[in-house]
């Protein structure tokens, strides 16, 4: 009908499938991070600021991440979170979820982005109480990232016309 918003529910099929593959495509991405960050850490929380404080109690001097490291990781995840998110929100906004809704869970992405680029940094510099932001942006961009694979892939799929 003319007038109503574009639904990614009424779409062609080729965009169906493109949406599709790049939503388990981004997930299969973000289940490598949080591999990474398993690695790095155990998810346990003395290892996480071990990592970016470093401790000369250890036995073997652990150093803290040098500027240079800590740039390096910032720089990739400061361009690719938000491409990915962004691209995660624009094919949430063809959902058929209230535009509160669909804003909510686009802006705890972006929150959670910016807190879990932040807190490394805080981490270091200020304290290691900072790792409680890490688990809160880590945590809301995983909720909001599954949010909204789940709603596009519904969405996606559905038989409503």
């Amino acid at each position: 009908m003319a007038g109503e918003p574009f639904r990614l529910s009424r779409a062609v099929l080729s965009l169906k499938v493109l949406a599709t593959c790049c939503v388990f495509a981004l997930a299969v991405g973000y289940s490598v991070s949080m591999l990474q960050v398993y690695n790095r850490s155990h998810y346990k929380k003395e290892e996480a600021i071990l990592h970016y404080r470093g401790s000369p109690d250890r036995d073997g001097l652990s150093i803290p991440q040098s500027d240079t490291e800590m740039i390096s990781v910032a720089h990739v995840h400061t361009f690719t979170q938000p491409a990915i998110l962004g691209m995660m929100g624009l094919m949430l906004v063809f959902t058929g979820l209230s535009e509160g809704s669909k804003s909510f869970w686009i802006v705890l992405s972006f929150l959670g982005s910016f807190a879990k680029n932040a807190s490394p940094w805080l981490i270091r510099d200020v304290s290691p109480g900072f790792i409680y932001l890490m688990y809160f942006g880590g945590g809301a961009m995983f909720l909001s990232f599954a949010a909204m694979a789940l709603a596009i892939l519904m969405e996606v799929w559905s038989r409503k016309k």
